[in-house]
């Protein structure tokens, strides 16, 4: 008798089994996925715009070292807008003079930038055409939008016909236009470096800012949205500005110069030359010893007052900024 023998089937196991993924598996790992992203997206964020100040706060420290540099050769800060030229001579009375930025481009190394202004003449006349148009990446701060030109001053064809400037000397604590000088008493002029037409030779010396070095703020950021400002300008009806407009603080070449009058991203500032950064609640600055410092929006006006003036009198805690 032959016997057939059947193998049984085994019955399957939960391991042997095979199936793909659900519906509502596949949605929560999607969710989860961007749960993750949603959740590192701030920080990369936050990494880069920390990148970003660093670079800013280089720029201004590499500021502070050729000011400093200046000063050892002349013994003197410059002026933040100097005007070398008669006004009473009709030759030159449309002539605009340079700000602080194209003198302290040899002490920063920056000589070949600075070997494109002829300083023969005022910087808006054509010999100077090229100069003017010149972006320069140490004064643009990676935060701020990419810098565009702007309205200066006649005799140059096109009204945007100077490079922008993320940066500006820090002129006074007061809503003065042109932040200090001409045809104002010099005690207006309370800051570190000012606008200077004739009224003396050379800047203020090291032992004139009696508030203290550490104390006195030398250049500060400054950028607004152009093409959203409302006004596109600093002064309305100014003789030597095509349709009296004339972006003053936002050009490295000339007229770089800002108050503090309203504050840091003050509601005004893009009307009356003022601080502006695109730091998230703050701006960076570069005090008269040299050091690279945030101040927060938040601080109060009296404090930033006391900052600004390079003899006030005034005696601030460092907890206060």
């Amino acid at each position: 008798m032959v016997e057939c023998f059947v193998p049984r089937r085994r019955p399957a196991t939960r391991l042997g089994r095979s199936h793909g993924f659900t519906l509502v598996e596949l949605l929560v790992v999607i969710a989860i996925i961007g749960i993750l992203i949603a959740l590192l997206l701030p920080a990369v964020q936050a990494a880069r715009e920390a990148a970003r100040r660093t670079q800013c706060a280089n720029n201004l420290k590499q500021m502070g070292i050729g000011l400093h540099n200046f000063v050892d050769a002349k013994r003197y800060l410059p002026y933040s807008s100097f005007w070398p030229y008669s006004f009473s001579d009709p030759v030159q009375v449309n002539k605009i003079g340079y700000g602080w930025s194209t003198f302290v481009l040899d002490y920063m190394e920056e000589g070949n930038a600075k070997g494109l202004i002829d300083f023969r003449f005022g910087c808006n006349v054509p010999p100077n055409d090229k100069a003017m148009k010149t972006f320069l990446p140490f004064y643009e701060c990676p935060s701020s939008p990419p810098n565009v030109l702007v309205t200066c001053c006649i005799n140059i064809p096109g009204a945007d016909d100077a490079a922008e400037s993320d940066y500006a000397a820090i002129a006074t604590h007061r809503n003065i236009p042109g932040a200090a000088t001409a045809g104002q008493p010099p005690r207006l002029a309370s800051g570190a470096m000012h606008e200077n037409r004739h009224a003396r030779d050379v800047g203020h010396r090291l032992r004139e800012f009696r508030d203290g070095l550490n104390k006195t703020l030398l250049v500060g950021e400054t950028n607004y949205p152009f093409r959203d400002d409302p006004f596109r300008q600093t002064h309305a009806g100014t003789p030597d500005c095509p349709g009296g407009i004339f972006n003053i603080g936002k050009m490295w070449i000339c007229c770089d110069h800002i108050t503090t009058f309203h504050g840091i991203n003050g509601k005004n500032w893009w009307q009356d030359e003022g601080v502006f950064s695109h730091h998230p609640g703050a701006a960076q600055f570069v005090f008269v010893d040299g050091h690279v410092q945030m101040l927060p929006e938040t601080i109060d006006q009296s404090v930033l007052n006391a900052l600004t003036t390079r003899d006030g009198g005034e005696v601030i805690a460092g907890s206060n900024y």
